[in-house]
């Protein structure tokens, strides 16, 4: 059997027109149409075979930072800030 998946969306390249198929309890989007597919949108119980929500234009789920917080997410038990702070800046 062969799947084909969407290409991965670049910030500039987003899907204008974004359906919203399913939504959860918290009314958060679960299932979306884009592009001719239709798609699970990723949560953290769902990581394969989904679309993160933020790269077709979701005011959902996790934003990505722009600096390296010093160690992998998965040794930090902690919220990270989406930008670095002055003091972490100026230790590097």
């Amino acid at each position: 059997m062969i799947v084909y998946l969407p290409a991965p969306v670049l910030a500039d390249e987003r899907p204008k027109d974004v359906e919203v198929l399913e939504r959860d309890a918290q009314g958060g989007a679960t299932k979306v149409k884009f592009d001719g597919f239709v798609m699970d949108v990723c949560t953290p119980e769902k990581t394969d075979g989904c679309v993160n929500p933020r790269e077709i234009g979701l005011d959902q789920g996790n934003r990505a930072i722009d600096y390296w917080p010093g160690k992998p997410a998965s040794e930090i038990d902690r919220p990270l800030p989406e930008e670095q702070s002055g003091d972490e800046k100026d230790e590097k």
